[in-house]
């Protein structure tokens, strides 16, 4: 599959530290800057998110940070947060583990519905809160890579084109 020119790709993988993330992890050995956990503010996930961590480590991916979903329900008639699952679970995972803490995003009906319509972008462009903790994260993330970005950008490097939909060891078409 062509992606053509990208600035960025995400991956959104199954949480889990199976077979969808090391295929992925193994096609694109040596072209990934980092890998983002999400948790959840439980402290149950911490196994998971260790485990995340651990297999980005050993296969020498950088961990970005934890970004913790589902962190409050903000309420659309008074804008007040509710904590439903507990709060500061995400940071003191991402502290427990020497990454960084990237930022947090709420449970929002809206969201959920433009996601589910391919819409993320008509959703980003509002001003509401939920669209504040998620452009926290980005901004969080830019500053991270703020000089890998300005060095591609200065060598107006284009990266290698990979395939998706091959498995490892296959060859890369030209």
């Amino acid at each position: 599959m062509e992606w053509g020119d990208l600035d960025l790709l995400v991956v959104d993988l199954p949480p889990g530290t199976g077979d969808a993330p090391l295929t992925i992890a193994q096609s694109l050995q040596g072209g990934l800057d980092g890998s983002i956990v999400v948790t959840i503010p439980s402290e149950i996930s911490r196994r998971i998110v260790v485990k995340a961590i651990d297999f980005s480590r050993k296969l020498q991916i950088p961990v970005a940070g934890i970004v913790e979903n589902m962190c409050c329900f903000i309420c659309p008639d008074s804008g007040k947060a509710y904590y439903i699952f507990g709060q500061g679970a995400g940071k003191r995972i991402a502290e427990g583990a020497g990454v960084a803490f990237l930022g947090q995003v709420p449970m929002d009906p809206e969201l959920s519905r433009h996601l589910d319509e391919g819409k993320l972008h008509e959703f980003l462009s509002k001003d509401n809160p939920t669209t504040k903790y998620i452009m926290s994260i980005v901004d969080a993330l830019i500053a991270k890579y703020a000089d890998k970005l300005k060095a591609t950008a200065e060598r107006e490097e284009k990266p290698k084109r990979i395939s998706l939909m091959k498995l490892p060891g296959e060859e890369e078409e030209s």
